[in-house]
């Protein structure tokens, strides 16, 4: 009796499926770039627009102009290095004249990278003649000033003594370089 041993051998895909699976892989990258470029573009930072590249062509990356970042205002976020390493994002709600000569400042801060504490001195304001203000104790609703965890954001004031008129709020943690000025009136 005889057998018959049959063998199996893969075959090659053909140039067609080769240049198929290319293309898809190409609008994975580009589906995946674009929805990270899209996440980042929804934290507003203080940097200068640079250009980036991607690479969603196949024939090598194209520089692509990120856009300028939008004008510095209350209500927006600001990433701002902070003290071992980490990223605070930190948003100034809202900025109300409590009183003739006292501004208060609600403030949110979250940490996006690594664990941050909030420190009210990273919050400055200058008068008109970019003197500094003085800072005020504030008893109720005070920012916190413990560890806050990635994700888990706390909210709290700030107040300045300072004249009504033109100002300048400055969001400088310590030992960091300046994340934005933004201009009240």
């Amino acid at each position: 009796m005889t057998t018959t041993r049959t063998t199996t051998t893969a075959r090659k895909p053909s140039r067609r499926a080769r240049l198929a699976a290319v293309a898809a892989g190409t609008v994975a990258l580009a589906v995946l770039a674009s929805s990270v470029l899209a996440s980042a573009a929804s934290i507003t930072t203080a940097q200068p627009a640079a250009p980036v590249t991607t690479a969603s062509d196949p024939f090598g990356p194209k520089a692509v102009e990120q856009p300028a970042p939008p004008t510095p205002a209350i209500g927006k976020p600001y990433l701002a290095d902070v003290a071992n390493g980490g990223v605070a994002k930190i948003t100034v709600t809202s900025a109300t004249m409590t009183s003739p000569t006292v501004l208060t400042l609600d403030v949110g801060w979250d940490s996006w990278a690594g664990a941050t504490t909030p420190d009210p001195a990273a919050i400055q304001v200058l008068d008109a003649n970019d003197a500094p203000a003085t800072r005020l104790p504030v008893t109720e609703d005070a920012l916190p000033t413990d560890p806050v965890q990635p994700g888990k954001p706390v909210r709290g004031k700030v107040a300045f003594d300072i004249p009504a008129g033109p100002a300048t709020l400055v969001l400088k943690p310590s030992g960091a370089a300046e994340a934005t000025r933004i201009t009240l009136k």
